[in-house]
């Protein structure tokens, strides 16, 4: 029975130092400080709360860790669900295996219940009224996934927004990524996410040799862009000012830019010149399989 006990009541302190580590993540780059500061909060604090007040330990910082996850997750969800969601797996790094993927996946499922993502008002679909009371009925200008399916999302904390990277960077994006990374075939086809304008293409992936062959569209007239680096070809009559809709294709995934990391789609947002994360709107939005037909 004691050895049973054992495992229970690790987990609450797991879960502690799991919580502790990802909010911690944004301001502590270095992994072997940021376990430690995630040891201090999860074993050290209880440990001497409990030498001070002369509790039974082992239960007393079972039960310190439980109710701080518990106050945590009722008092700042949002926040917590956020934190999970883009840190809670940095200590499992890009390991694959069973018990990587169901840690990943009961992380996914926490930051998922606890994380009320509420879209920005520019990522609203626009209703596109008929030309004539004869014409068809009302158009609605959708958002779609810039990748087919099945929906790719972040693999891991690495390529999500916010993710450690070299400085400087705008503090919006918590000093790190300020973008993500999606998809790993070199070729496959890269959707513009919205209706918009070309507003930049650079095929010389020579120019910016961390952006590699680069699109920028925007979108709303001009309130909302949207970023598609590290590409390998891009469509060939694709031109600044030129328009192009939801869905239609704009490039194909690379490799350009890239240093150590596999070939991805390093997709970004900005609102009115600050990124945002797109990984919550790459969650809900139309995957282009479904519209080809629209090129």
């Amino acid at each position: 029975m004691r050895v049973l006990l054992v495992p229970v009541r690790a987990l609450p302190v797991f879960a502690a130092w799991v919580l502790w580590t990802a909010l911690l993540a944004p301001v502590i780059e270095d992994p072997a400080w940021l376990a430690a500061a995630g040891a201090i909060s999860a074993l050290a604090v209880p440990l001497v709360a409990g030498w001070r007040l002369r509790r039974k330990i082992p239960w007393f910082v079972t039960g310190f860790n439980a109710l701080a996850v518990a106050a945590a997750a009722l008092g700042f969800a949002d926040d917590v669900g956020r934190a999970l969601r883009r840190h809670g797996d940095w200590f499992i790094g890009d390991r694959n295996g069973a018990v990587a993927r169901g840690l990943r996946a009961t992380l996914d499922w926490a930051a998922e219940g606890l994380e009320r993502f509420q879209p920005d008002p520019a990522f609203t679909p626009v209703v596109i009224p008929p030309e004539s009371p004869r014409a068809p009925a009302a158009l609605v200008a959708e958002w779609f996934h810039p990748l087919l399916g099945p929906r790719r999302l972040p693999e891991n904390g690495s390529a999500r927004f916010g993710a450690s990277r070299p400085q400087p960077r705008p503090p919006e994006c918590e000093l790190g990524h300020c973008g993500i990374d999606v998809g790993q075939a070199v070729g496959e086809p890269i959707f513009s996410v919205f209706d918009g304008t070309v507003e930049r293409v650079e095929r010389d992936e020579t120019v910016d040799p961390r952006a590699g062959r680069t699109i920028i569209l925007s979108h709303k007239a001009g309130a909302v862009r949207s970023r598609y680096l590290h590409l390998d070809s891009i469509r060939e009559d694709l031109r600044p000012g030129m328009q192009v809709r939801g869905g239609e294709l704009i490039g194909r995934l690379g490799r350009t830019g890239i240093v150590s990391s596999a070939p991805h789609l390093h997709f970004a947002l900005d609102v009115g010149g600050r990124f945002v994360d797109p990984e919550p709107y790459l969650r809900v939005w139309r995957l282009p399989s479904t519209v080809l037909a629209r090129q």
